[in-house]
């Protein structure tokens, strides 16, 4: 995602460090549309890149209400 596409998801209210987890995870390859959501703080955000990189089902917590310590 280029300069542009970055502007676009601050202007949505991402802060700088969720916008390091979805730059992250596109560096990595991964579909950040599941956890591309300014709802998600990075902390969530960083567990569901986690399991995504691990091949793991991440829909059973990549939801904005389960806090990411679970």
């Amino acid at each position: 995602m280029g300069n542009e596409g970055m502007d676009k998801l601050k202007n949505m209210g991402f802060m700088d460090i969720q916008l390091h987890q979805i730059q992250q995870g596109l560096s990595e390859g991964l579909p950040v549309e599941i956890y591309a959501k300014p709802q998600f703080d990075w902390f969530q955000m960083e567990e569901i890149r986690k399991g995504l990189k691990a091949d793991i089902d991440v829909s059973c917590y990549a939801k904005p209400e389960i806090p990411y310590e679970k």
